[in-house]
C-alpha cells in the first residue's frame, strides 16, 4: 500500500534537503582546501609598495600588475614612468611554488636573466609579497581584467 502522498513528500523533502546541505559542504571544502600556490594563480593589481622601514614606493599610475598562469607564467605589466615612459610595458617570466609560502620568480632585464624570491600571504582578494632579499612589501588586489591600455609587449625588461 502507498503512503499518502503528503507521507511521501515529508520522506523526499528531508533526504533532499541532506543532499543539498551535503554539495554546500562539499563546494565550501574544495575552496578552503585550495593550496596557497593555487589561490595564486590568477591576475593582481598592486595597491601598495613599502621597505622596511616603512619608505612608500607605491608608484604612480597603478604601478604593477601580475598574472600567475596555472602553468608557472608570470606575465608583468608595469606602468611606472621611471622604466616605461606613458605606454605600460608587459613581459614575460616563469615562477615556481616553494611550500609553504613561497616563490621564485625568473625574468629577462638587458639580457641578464633575474631571479626574485618572495613570501606571501594571501588574505580573500588582497596578497601582500615581502621580496625575501630587498624586504620589500607590496600589497596587491585580485581583479578580473587588466586595468592597463594596451599594454606593449616586450621579451624582456629594460634597463
Amino acid at each position: 500500500m502507498k503512503p499518502p502522498p503528503e507521507q511521501a513528500r515529508r520522506r523526499i523533502a528531508p533526504g533532499i534537503i541532506l543532499s543539498f546541505l551535503a554539495l554546500l559542504l562539499l563546494f565550501a571544502s574544495t575552496a578552503i582546501a585550495q593550496s596557497p600556490a593555487q589561490q595564486l594563480v590568477g591576475l593582481w593589481h598592486s595597491v601598495s609598495a613599502t621597505t622596511r622601514d616603512g619608505r612608500d614606493l607605491t608608484p604612480p599610475r597603478g604601478g604593477l600588475e601580475l598574472e600567475f598562469g596555472r602553468d608557472g607564467t608570470l606575465a608583468q605589466t608595469m606602468a611606472s614612468p621611471a622604466h616605461t615612459g606613458e605606454q605600460p610595458i608587459r613581459y614575460r617570466g616563469r615562477y615556481t611554488f616553494e611550500p609553504p609560502d613561497k616563490i621564485t620568480y625568473t625574468y629577462t632585464r638587458a639580457g641578464e636573466e633575474n631571479t626574485q624570491r618572495q613570501r606571501f600571504h594571501i588574505n580573500g582578494d588582497v596578497v601582500t609579497f615581502e621580496n625575501l632579499d630587498s624586504g620589500v612589501v607590496t600589497k596587491m588586489r585580485r581583479i578580473k581584467k587588466s586595468e592597463f591600455e594596451k599594454p606593449r609587449e616586450t621579451p624582456q625588461l629594460p634597463k
